[in-house]
């Protein structure tokens, strides 16, 4: 009787459920001021300053800024063939450390699985005695 009672409350509920009829309607929204914070008339905006850099290349004299123009690029030019020559340097060298590393690892990993492979070899050996 309970299931029979249960079953009509819930056809009933989803017959009453796909039934319904549903309507959305936005309510509208009051327009709100924008409400910007009073200007005090005492303290008139400024522009913010321009900030010029502190340090500039070359000669002063009184306020004037004179670029040194006599300089020579043969200077810079060395100090770059200098650190071209250091660059390849290290390169190479850090290309004979990573060859070193590989080889060192190689030879750890033959000497861990010879190592392996030999105990595999006795343990399968001593079971077949």
């Amino acid at each position: 009787m309970q299931k029979i009672f249960l079953g009509l409350i819930l056809l009933l509920g989803m017959y009453l459920g796909l039934h319904a009829e549903v309507s959305m309607h936005a309510t509208p929204i009051p327009e709100q001021p924008i409400v910007r914070p009073p200007i005090d008339p005492e303290r008139p905006i400024r522009p913010r300053p321009i900030i010029r850099p502190a340090l500039l290349s070359g000669r002063h004299y009184h306020n004037y800024y004179d670029t040194v123009s006599d300089s020579n690029c043969d200077d810079y030019i060395e100090m770059l063939k200098e650190k071209d020559e250091k660059i390849a340097a290290l390169l190479e060298e850090n290309a004979r450390l990573k060859e070193e590393a590989q080889t060192g690892l190689q030879k750890r990993l033959k000497e861990e699985y010879d190592k392996e492979l030999k105990k595999f070899d006795n343990r399968h050996k001593s079971k077949h005695e």
